[in-house]
């Protein structure tokens, strides 16, 4: 992914990859480190019509905590399932029982 601007490349790589029933993992932060979420997660669900599923990453001491939630329908506009995705995330990467 070129993050420079819009990599339609690797776009069209993952619609391709979706289309097949294959499987592709994104980080729709842009990055590991979190942050914004960006909608190029949501707009490659839609076009290739698959389910997003989230999962939130968390750390337990020297232990990773990997919880995945519900899967996300990518009906409902870009912005609209963006904002389902950054609720799920939230709620996912902290550990049960830890406030947010």
């Amino acid at each position: 992914m070129d993050r420079s601007g819009n990599d339609l490349g690797a776009v069209r790589t993952s619609l391709r990859i979706l289309k097949a029933g294959g499987t592709v993992g994104i980080f729709p932060q842009g990055t590991r480190g979190g942050g914004e979420l960006h909608g190029g997660a949501a707009l490659i669900a839609a076009k290739g019509r698959a389910p997003i599923l989230p999962a939130g990453i968390s750390r337990d001491g020297k232990r990773w905590i990997v919880r995945f939630g519900e899967p996300i329908s990518p009906r409902g506009g870009i912005k609209s399932v963006t904002a389902e995705l950054g609720v799920a995330l939230t709620e996912l990467s902290h550990p049960v029982g830890q406030p947010y």
